[in-house]
């Protein structure tokens, strides 16, 4: 209320009130467990708002509005609900309409309202049991594995399953399983346990029927025909030695692995038999060797049979011939010749003979073979190049002229005779050649003579060219020509001594210059 006169209040003025309220919400706090406030909390500490509110009546003043809010209570037990209301302050502001010009005094009123808290504790809940599903499993039969076909528990809540025996385990006779569940929540869940019977049959053994198969020789490979066992249920065969196997000659034991297809009730099942395996002859082939010379001994060369086995594969072994190598037959005669060839693998092979014939002719002559050798030049010395005769038969060969000759140039005869080594069986025999000699190539030197001057008879020291063997020089023009002013062009023609050697011409320049004139003779009067 404002008053009028000297600082005393007169009348209350409502044309220009000013009010304001502060409300600071009501804050509801759950918790659930234990903690203490922090900063992360509303509810941590008091609040304290102040706030500047404006007098319409007089720009420029304010009059300050304060609402302050208690700090919470401790914070409650797990499980419990706690409500806190906070203080409410209001503040009404009145100013005088009629104090435009003056300072407005502000009058606060004030009223308090404290909190009120409520709490409510709730009791801990104990674990319960979970509900476990095992339906007992289909019986099995011995030698199966336990697997989730067996192990299917179920339980009502999360969990792992730990079986006993475990996934994988072979039983052999009826027996319990047995379970312990661990829930995944174990603060509200126990571990619980249950346990089913299961029952294991025995399982039976097949008939396998095989008859014992008729005889086969060494080299026939197996087949149905020998591996024909039968069995009293379905099932598949495995044979040892399998088809296509060769066995050995003698007696053979075969023997079969049956696995049966239904194997949840039946066991595999074996059977034998006995397989006898005869002998095989082997193949000898021995062509008629060629004729041969009177006084020629029997080697490989006549004596050479060979033996094939089964399929025409080489076949090892001994061959022992009659009459033997290094036997020499007689001339104009046929012989038989015999082997007997004996295996090495004397188990599935028999020995084996074998016949052929052999002409002995009478003595030959051998054949002499001899091309015409390469031209060569006078002064070659013969050697292997040109003495290089071939025999038919083994032998010496003497030639004629002996290697290391020098022959003269043009068409030479060269002859050898050959001399067997077998002179039982062969006679000598002789061939020629013919060889080329070419001229061996002179050489001429001849330097080019000193300047002469004209009207020079030509002497011994122009027409000076020497050659590299004996010989004759024919010069053109030749000795005591007179030489005239220019160039002259000297020739000669060399001739050697021997005929071995070829004629060489060759020239030179020289060159003949003008006398000097003759001296001029001064006449004095």
């Amino acid at each position: 209320m404002a008053k009028r006169g000297s600082g005393q209040w007169s009348r209350w003025e409502f044309s220009a009130v000013a009010a304001v309220v502060v409300v600071t919400a009501v804050v509801i706090f759950l918790y659930r467990g234990g903690g203490q406030p922090s900063s992360s909390h509303p509810h941590a500490a008091a609040v304290t708002t102040t706030t500047a509110v404006k007098n319409p009546g007089s720009p420029g003043l304010v009059a300050p509005s304060t609402t302050t809010t208690d700090p919470p209570p401790a914070p409650p037990p797990a499980g419990s609900t706690t409500t806190t209301t906070s203080k409410k302050t209001a503040t009404a502001v009145k100013t005088s309409a009629l104090a435009l010009t003056l300072p407005t005094a502000v009058k606060s009123t004030t009223t308090t309202t404290k909190s009120t808290t409520t709490t409510t504790t709730s009791k801990p809940k104990s674990p319960t049991t979970p509900t476990i599903t095992w339906a007992t499993p289909t019986p099995i039969t011995i030698g199966t594995a336990l697997s989730g076909t067996q192990l299917d528990a179920k339980a009502s809540v999360p969990g792992t399953f730990d079986y006993n025996p475990p996934a994988g385990t072979v039983l052999n006779t009826s027996q319990t399983l047995s379970v312990t569940f661990t829930p995944t929540d174990t603060a509200d869940y126990k571990t619980a346990t249950d346990s089913v019977k299961i029952v294991v049959n025995a399982k039976l053994v097949p008939t396998v029927t095989w008859a014992k198969p008729a005889a086969i020789t060494y080299g026939t490979a197996l087949s149905a025909t020998q591996l024909d066992a039968t069995a009293s249920v379905p099932g598949t065969f495995v044979y040892t030695p399998a088809a296509g196997s060769v066995p050995k000659a003698g007696t053979d034991t075969l023997s079969v692995t049956f696995t049966p297809t239904d194997t949840s009730n039946y066991n595999p099942a074996t059977g034998t038999t006995t397989l006898t395996v005869n002998q095989v002859k082997p193949t000898v082939t021995w062509a008629a060797p060629a004729a041969i010379a009177a006084g020629t001994a029997l080697s490989g060369t006549q004596l050479d049979a060979a033996a094939t086995g089964v399929g025409g594969a080489a076949l090892a072994g001994t061959f022992v011939y009659t009459p033997g190598a290094g036997t020499t037959l007689g001339a104009g005669t046929t012989t038989t010749l015999s082997v007997t060839f004996t295996p090495t693998d004397g188990t599935d092979y028999t020995t084996a003979t074998a016949t052929t014939t052999l002409t002995v002719n009478a003595k030959t002559t051998p054949t002499i073979t001899w091309d015409k050798p390469a031209d060569i030049t006078y002064g070659t010395a013969l050697s292997g190049t040109q003495l290089d005769a071939k025999a038919s038969v083994a032998g010496t060969l003497t030639y004629n002229p002996p290697s290391g000759t020098v022959l003269g140039a043009g068409n030479q005869t060269l002859s050898v005779t050959f001399t067997p080594t077998d002179t039982a069986a062969y006679n000598d025999a002789a061939g020629t050649t013919t060889l080329t000699v070419d001229q061996a190539k002179s050489t001429v030197t001849w330097a080019t003579p000193a300047p002469v001057v004209a009207g020079t008879l030509l002497t011994g020291a122009q027409l000076d060219a020497t050659a590299s063997v004996l010989g004759t020089f024919a010069y053109t023009p030749g000795l005591g020509f007179v030489t005239t002013t220019g160039t002259d062009i000297l020739s000669v023609t060399f001739t050697p001594a021997s005929p071995d050697y070829t004629t060489v011409t060759t020239t030179v320049d020289l060159t003949v210059t003008a006398p000097p004139p003759p001296p001029t003779t001064t006449t004095t009067t």
